[in-house]
């Protein structure tokens, strides 16, 4: 009795597998797919930041806030307040360019939305008290002087979109405490910048320079600690700068060497850095 030729699994498979490995290849990288014009609903994370960015900058030179808000509406979401909430506050926890943080914080503000962002970049300008209309002491009206000129009072200038917080005043180092302990997580330098009432003062500048890097970080980001606090996390053994840009001298010799501790354990270091208005000793 002759037996039936068995079928060829095996040659099957192996002819599968080898198209199938021929197939990745050429799409990935013989002819791999470009996409062009994209919708912005289907761009991934980082172009979508830049896409939210553009429009923002683009609000800030304009003011066409319906244009923006149409240009928001291709990103399939509903919420634009809140998507350019989420970019402005991604933004300055990144360290973008101020210019464009300022732009992404105009922005949400505009939609309706409280970045919190906007406590360092606001956009929203400092109200003016109206005229108050003079009166005579007798309660007359003043009677118009004959033959005399009209005097122009000077207009005063456009309050700037992000008011200065100490105007006119430097600050100094008033208080460096190093954190060497058992049952105190190392490795943070917290800052702490006090007005002259011993209120903690948001939006104000940290620069931490390192040798090859240099980082800055705003004061306000983390209200439930207080307005004035601010933190930065050290890399092991490296030698930090700490500085408030025109407002106080550098602090140098900030190190994340390890320290030992009262117990003999060896521990990274923390720091405690408080600044107050020059001049002032102490405050309450």
């Amino acid at each position: 009795m002759a037996r039936r030729p068995r079928f060829p699994w095996l040659a099957l498979i192996a002819g599968l597998l080898v198209g199938l490995v021929g197939g990745l290849v050429y799409a990935w990288f013989v002819d791999p797919v470009s996409y062009e014009d994209t919708a912005p609903s289907l761009l991934n994370d980082a172009d979508r930041a830049e896409y939210v960015t553009l429009i923002a900058e683009a609000y800030l030179l304009d003011e066409d806030l319906a244009r923006a808000q149409r240009r928001l509406a291709y990103l399939g979401e509903e919420d634009l307040a809140g998507v350019a909430e989420r970019h402005a506050d991604a933004a300055l926890l990144r360290g973008v360019e101020p210019y464009r943080v300022r732009a992404l914080t105009a922005l949400a503000e505009a939609l309706g939305g409280a970045p919190r962002a906007a406590e360092v970049f606001s956009s929203t300008p400092i109200p003016t008290a109206p005229p108050t209309a003079a009166v005579t002491p007798t309660g007359e009206p003043a009677s118009p002087v004959p033959d005399q000129e009209p005097t122009i009072m000077p207009t005063s200038a456009e309050p700037s979109p992000t008011p200065e917080l100490f105007p006119q005043t430097d600050l100094t180092l008033s208080q460096r405490e190093i954190v060497c302990e058992d049952d105190i997580p190392g490795g943070h330098v917290e800052v702490m910048v006090l007005d002259a009432n011993g209120a903690g003062v948001p939006g104000v500048a940290i620069e931490v320079t390192w040798d090859g890097g240099e980082e800055v970080f705003y004061t306000g980001l983390k209200p439930d600690v207080s307005p004035g606090y601010a933190d930065f996390t050290m890399a092991p053994d490296r030698l930090y700068t700490l500085t408030l840009p025109g407002r106080a001298e550098p602090v140098s010799g900030i190190t994340s060497a390890p320290c030992s501790t009262p117990s003999g354990r060896t521990v990274t270091p923390g720091y405690r850095l408080t600044f107050i208005p020059a001049g002032e000793t102490s405050v309450p």
